[in-house]
C-alpha cells in the first residue's frame, strides 16, 4: 500500500494520524485481519501520567503517548 511509504517520509504528526486512520478504516472494510480469540489486556499506570488515551485500536494503545511523558 502506498499510504505507509508516505507514512515513513512525513514528519507531519497531523498527515501521519490522518493516513492511519485511512489504513486502519481500508483494513477494517476489506476483513484484512478476522481474530480468532480476544484476549483482555490489563494496563496499570500512575498519577505520574497527567494524560493517556489507550485509544480503542486492537493493536496501538498509543504507547508513544506515554513515552513523551
Amino acid at each position: 500500500m502506498k499510504k505507509f511509504g508516505k507514512i515513513e517520509k512525513s514528519v507531519d504528526v497531523a498527515e501521519v494520524a490522518k493516513l492511519l486512520a485511512e489504513v486502519y478504516r481500508y483494513n477494517y472494510e476489506q476483513y484484512s485481519q478476522i481474530p480468532i480469540c480476544e484476549i483482555p489486556e490489563k494496563i496499570a499506570t500512575t498519577q505520574r501520567i497527567p494524560k493517556w488515551d489507550p485509544g480503542n485500536r486492537r493493536v496501538d494503545r498509543n504507547y508513544n503517548d506515554l513515552i513523551k511523558q
